[in-house]
């Protein structure tokens, strides 16, 4: 039997899967110390996030699974704090040293490796940045490997903790973990007001939670009547003009030309049209009488619901 655990290496990030067959008992928010790449002394300090699970029958990784190493000792935490206030003073000495350079980018997190040979620095920047010098430069003041990291505006989001329009503290910054994306496509599903500046973030992209009702709206879409296709109402045969998935509440047109609002319980597809200029009518719409060529603007009429 083999027990994989999914652990956390920086807040917020991706899990990774590691395997736990020997921590069978880790639990959520257990602290560990794993392997990050194939050389045994590349370790990372990491927080269980996913307590051990069972493998799946025929579940498969890219990689063979990683082992825990072992779970985090007194000397482990005494070591991360240490690195912490590392972390502090590189942070300081980097913001110097990229504002003495006149670099046009902003220095948003700092990361220095378990084994404190390698400190990594994340900024954002609207283009190409060239830090060459700087690299240099803190090289040799820190004296340790120096990594330089772009990221985009979402990860920048993400370390600046505020609230979002919901009045709520966002949502990259509490609790998703990874980035999908979110279309202009989305906000039309849900009827809403096709103004960028009124859905975008912090980040300037549009809002994460765009994406959480978008699978409700697509599969309603599926479920319901089509705008445009023909229905038979408790008024009459109609076409469907609008569709509410929320409420579940279809605004239709009558062959008087009048809107309605009615139920989708109370309404059944049939064949055919109601305007009969799609053509076709083969539904036993002939008996209709026909419609005027160019019918008096609809009259809006609120009936009650069915």
């Amino acid at each position: 039997m083999t027990l994989v655990v999914g652990v956390e290496l920086r807040k917020l990030e991706h899990l990774y899967d590691f395997e736990c067959t020997s921590f069978p008992d880790l639990k959520r928010y257990d602290s560990v110390i794993v392997n990050i790449s194939d050389k045994p002394e590349d370790l990372a300090f990491a927080v269980v996030q996913h307590p051990p699970r069972e493998m799946v029958p025929g579940e498969t990784y890219e990689k063979p699974l990683v082992p825990i190493v072992r779970i985090a000792t007194p000397e482990d935490f005494l070591r991360r704090e240490k690195l912490e206030a590392r972390q502090s003073e590189a942070h300081r000495v980097c913001k110097e040293r990229v504002a003495a350079l006149g670099l046009l980018m902003k220095l948003i997190d700092t990361e220095w490796s378990y084994q404190g040979s390698e400190v990594t620095f994340h900024f954002v920047a609207e283009g190409r940045v060239d830090f060459r010098e700087l690299v240099r430069d803190l090289a040799h003041r820190l004296h340790v490997h120096v990594m330089m990291h772009q990221v985009g505006s979402r990860d920048h989001a993400r370390v600046l903790p505020a609230y979002g329009p919901c009045g709520r503290p966002t949502c990259c910054s509490t609790f998703l973990r990874d980035f999908e994306q979110i279309t202009v496509r989305m906000a039309k599903e849900q009827h809403l007001a096709l103004n960028p500046g009124k859905y975008s973030g912090l980040c300037g992209k549009l809002m994460c939670c765009l994406k959480y009702e978008n699978d409700f709206y697509q599969n309603g879409r599926l479920r319901l009547p089509a705008v445009n296709s023909v229905v038979m109402t408790p008024y009459g045969r109609a076409k469907v003009m609008d569709v509410n998935v929320l409420q579940e509440i279809l605004t239709v047109q009558l062959e008087t030309q009048a809107y309605v609002e009615v139920k989708a319980s109370a309404i059944s597809t049939v064949d055919g049209c109601v305007d009969h200029t799609e053509g076709g009518c083969d539904g036993g719409c002939g008996a209709i009488a026909p419609l005027p060529a160019r019918p008096a603007p609809p009259v809006q009429r609120r009936l009650p619901l069915v």
